[in-house]
């Protein structure tokens, strides 16, 4: 598959480094479409603050409107990326921060991911 994303159940043979996912019809007329491993991303069971689904490896956007004296405004873009984190859930990693994804989901956007966006993760 070049290109595009396929959605359906990831499916390995390391030993034959054969990788693929198992869906219903894919855009290339294919059951079973061939992959790349490292672009494979689990959905979270979460939706961003616009009902967007938020797949592992994608990037929220959260802006901060912040007052710093009266009538003036400072806003501030903060970019989080989607992973699955040692504790055992969803998380957000900004930097060496890491947040609860359930946490900010809710008043973030999906703006892009890591593999079509990794601008977006540079000194953010």
């Amino acid at each position: 598959m070049d290109g595009g994303w396929v959605y359906g159940y990831y499916c390995a043979r390391p030993d034959k480094d054969m990788y693929w996912m198992s869906v219903e019809k894919a855009v290339d007329g294919t059951h079973a479409p061939s992959i790349d491993s490292n672009t494979v991303g689990q959905f979270t069971g979460l939706k961003d603050k616009y009902g967007k689904e938020i797949y592992e490896g994608d990037i929220l956007l959260w802006e901060a409107k912040k007052n710093r004296k009266k009538g003036r405004k400072n806003d501030e873009k903060h970019y989080w990326q989607v992973v699955w984190s040692e504790r055992g859930q969803w998380g957000c990693k900004r930097g060496d921060a890491i947040a609860r994804l359930f946490e900010k989901a809710f008043n973030h956007e999906v703006v892009g991911n890591q593999f079509e966006n990794p601008d977006l993760l540079i000194n953010k």
